[in-house]
């Protein structure tokens, strides 16, 4: 009995350090501030695989996480509202036969203070919307992952100074790899 245990915490052990670390695998390529006069209202994070050139950021098959942090007050109301407004600019009121899976989505908002965090997460396979480092909402849908971020991360943005701000530091690193590589 003493050996198989032995053998079950050797093998949970080989296990456990063969796993990858998460702060290994992603690199933080910047932050930018959307402003309103002098109040911060968010800043958004984008964090990318660490050593991984991509062409295209949005790209489903390229793993990101952005982060919204909060300087003020907001209800979920007054966010899904703006989502929302935001996504149909992006892709019409149809949401391209996707708008039963974009308002499961915003439905899981809640209110958030000021210092509150979202983050989404897109690993390839499933978008994860956190609040506080807490699940809110999975998703496994490639392609309303990338209308999802396209809310910040697109074209027509909820405000296009903070995404051209997110995308020079993304292009800065994608650069940087490409110079190294």
């Amino acid at each position: 009995m003493a050996k198989l245990r032995t053998s079950l915490l050797s093998c949970c052990i080989f296990l456990l350090l063969s796993l990858p670390t998460q702060a290994a695998q992603w690199v933080d390529v910047g932050s930018a501030k959307y402003r309103f006069l002098f109040k911060t209202l968010t800043t958004a994070s984008l964090a990318v695989p660490a050593e991984l050139e991509v062409d295209d950021w949005l790209s489903p098959a390229y793993p990101k996480r952005l982060r919204i942090d909060y300087g003020i007050a907001v209800s979920a109301e007054r966010l899904s509202g703006l989502f929302m407004d935001t996504i149909e600019a992006n892709y019409g009121k149809d949401l391209l036969g996707q708008r039963a899976p974009i308002e499961a989505f915003v439905n899981a908002f809640e209110d958030v203070e000021k210092g509150d965090h979202y983050q989404l997460q897109w690993t390839g396979a499933e978008l994860l919307l956190s609040l506080n480092r807490q699940p809110l909402h999975r998703l496994n849908n490639p392609q309303v992952a990338k209308m999802l971020l396209s809310v910040w991360m697109g074209e027509q943005p909820i405000s296009l100074k903070q995404r051209s701000l997110l995308y020079a530091h993304w292009l800065a690193y994608q650069q940087q790899l490409a110079s190294e590589g």
